[in-house]
């Protein structure tokens, strides 16, 4: 899976995942701590720790809908924050797809260089294509502004432009808002830092997920102009997230590495401190905990304090 974000998600998409869903991985890897891949391990609900009570996730609802798809290209990866909504393909090769749905309000810029303008549906829209990606942003009829990027990462791989292109427009043209239907992760908190509240989920394929908590209040998010992989200039949407935190539940076993800071158990389990402002992981009975920042320049109030007291708190759900 992580072949498939290296090749398939360029680097500036990263950023604005800011470490989203599979990139979870990635940082608890660059820690130190070996995620090794395994079946799913699940099982029975947890009863909540004592004295504690479930913390309301949020009702969290997707409304992204696709028409047409190319074979192989139907998402498995869901997000829905306080931003919006994504729906991204992962693959093992380099083949990516990644649609955004932003949160009424929000509007990337659309005229940047190298863009044409185009329609979608009959809206206003923009997409610029180079030999390996089709980025397209438009209007949907509901208002809301959408952005689309796919691609195979390495050029003369899979498709090849016009052809690309051609795709790309094609999906972008049958995605509708549907009724709403609830993006839920397996787990839940039974306690979160004063002051905070879950701000969004992530899906994983294999029942895993995130949590995202973050201050009550904080900057709003804006549109930021960088240029990206083969010098594509575009907006992303710039979040902050110097005070979030992420909890994220992954299917696999944890081994230690010569790097890794042993701690004493979370849950009675064994736990391994990322570093004192770094996030812990646990070898937990469903799968690989960790609870981190969301970004590596996080607010010192982010501490290993704090990151225990989340995950002793997190309960399986099913």
């Amino acid at each position: 899976m992580l072949a498939g974000v290296a090749g398939g998600i360029r680097r500036r998409r990263r950023r604005r995942w800011a470490g989203r869903t599979v990139a979870v991985l990635a940082v608890v890897l660059l820690a130190g701590v070996a995620v090794v891949r395994s079946p799913w391990v699940g099982g029975r609900a947890d009863d909540a720790p004592a004295g504690r009570t479930v913390v309301p996730t949020g009702d969290w609802n997707r409304t992204l809908r696709f028409g047409w798809l190319p074979e192989g290209m139907t998402p498995n990866l869901w997000e829905v924050s306080t931003t919006g909504e994504v729906a991204s393909v992962v693959r093992d090769d380099a083949r990516y797809l990644r649609v955004t749905l932003y949160s009424p309000g929000l509007q990337p810029r659309l005229d940047q260089p190298g863009w044409q303008r185009i329609t979608v549906g009959g809206l206003p829209g923009r997409v610029v294509s180079r030999t390996a990606r089709t980025l397209i942003k438009w209007q949907l009829p509901s208002g809301r502004w959408a952005d689309l990027e796919y691609g195979h990462g390495q050029p003369n791989e899979a498709e090849v432009q016009p052809a690309l292109q051609a795709s790309a427009e094609r999906i972008a043209g049958g995605i509708t808002e549907g009724d709403p239907e609830p993006v839920r992760v397996a787990f839940a908190l039974t306690h979160v830092p004063r002051g905070m509240r879950i701000v969004g989920v992530r899906t994983y394929p294999d029942r895993g997920g995130v949590i995202d908590v973050a201050p009550e209040s904080r900057a709003a998010p804006r549109f930021e102009t960088s240029t990206g992989e083969e010098a594509i200039v575009d907006d992303r949407l710039v979040v902050d997230g110097s005070r979030t935190l992420r909890v994220s539940v992954m299917s696999g076993d944890v081994s230690s590495t010569d790097v890794d800071t042993p701690i004493d158990d979370i849950q009675g389990r064994p736990a391994w401190s990322l570093g004192p402002d770094r996030g812990v992981t646990v070898a937990w009975d469903h799968g690989v905990l960790t609870v981190m920042p969301a970004t590596w320049d996080a607010h010192p109030a982010l501490n290993l304090a704090v990151f225990r007291a989340v995950a002793e708190g997190v309960r399986w759900t099913g």
